[in-house]
């Protein structure tokens, strides 16, 4: 559905007040409205009617001219030619609308004669189930938690919520968002949590994302290097088991005490080493 440009032959001018005329075949609209995406339609909606200066029509700032006005040569009452331009304009702008819209959208639009009513109706309908929306994401910001999801997981489910939020009309700050993330954290995040709310210059989200993604990178790297060490302990255990601290021998495979003592000498040897590694690199 489309506009006809400023200057083309389709226009027209009327004195008041002064208007181009709409042609539903030159200005597209790419997106139809349908039930979950009324600010971008009305958004494509008003960029086009304000291009031509007729967004009144919409609003209602524009109103009606008299059906009828006295002839100054007759002094009888005859058709207002500025009337029948307005209608043929507001009717164009009415079947324009009428075809931005689904099927189960145009049901709203049944019985309602102008663009302003059409708009008014939308508007209506439309706002209250925004108002709806925000209420359902904010609800869900204030209890999502990260659990056992990723942190990239995590980040994009929340990020989720905001786009929702601001397709709800209700924008919020990336300083608050980043604070949402931080609060749906765990308490083994503390540390890069308090880091991140603790500076007095907020931090964008793509840097708080970079930073609790390093750091889940690197826990994620602590965790493995202790289950080594575990492993290993669990090791040393099972030759202390088999390992008569007196010099017998307790296995069932006749391995003499001296040998396995030497088995046992290199493998703590060993784990020293994965110890002195592991502390160093949390320090």
């Amino acid at each position: 559905m489309a506009l006809s440009p400023p200057g083309s032959n389709t226009s027209t001018t009327i004195s008041s007040p002064p208007v181009q005329i709409i042609q539903p075949q030159s200005q597209l609209i790419v997106t139809k409205l349908t039930e979950h995406n009324y600010l971008i339609c009305k958004q494509q909606v008003l960029s086009a009617v304000r291009r031509y200066g007729i967004e009144g029509y919409l609003t209602g700032d524009i109103t009606p001219p008299r059906k009828f006005v006295t002839s100054p040569d007759t002094s009888r009452s005859v058709p207002n030619p500025e009337y029948a331009t307005f209608q043929r304009q507001d009717q164009l702008l009415v079947s324009w609308l009428l075809s931005s819209l689904y099927d189960s959208i145009l049901v709203l639009m049944v019985g309602l004669e102008s663009a302003a009513e059409m708009w008014h109706t939308l508007e209506t309908n439309f706002s209250s189930r925004s108002q709806a929306k925000q209420i359902q994401y904010k609800l869900q910001l204030s209890t999502m938690k990260k659990g056992n999801q990723s942190m990239r997981d995590f980040i994009n489910k929340v990020k989720l919520c905001y786009d929702a939020l601001c397709a709800a009309s209700h924008k919020i700050k990336e300083a608050d968002q980043v604070l949402h993330i931080c609060a749906g954290l765990s308490t083994e995040y503390d540390p890069i949590a308090c880091a991140i709310t603790s500076r007095s210059e907020p931090l964008s989200l793509s840097d708080a994302s970079a930073l609790l993604l390093s750091f889940e990178a690197r826990m994620e790297g602590k965790k493995e290097e202790t289950l080594e060490i575990l492993a290993s302990e669990a090791e040393v255990t099972i030759l202390l088991d088999e390992v008569d601290l007196e010099g017998t021998t307790t296995g069932a495979d006749g391995v003499d005490s001296q040998g396995m003592a030497d088995k046992l000498a290199k493998f703590v040897t060993i784990l020293i080493i994965q110890l002195t590694n592991a502390t160093t690199g949390l320090t």
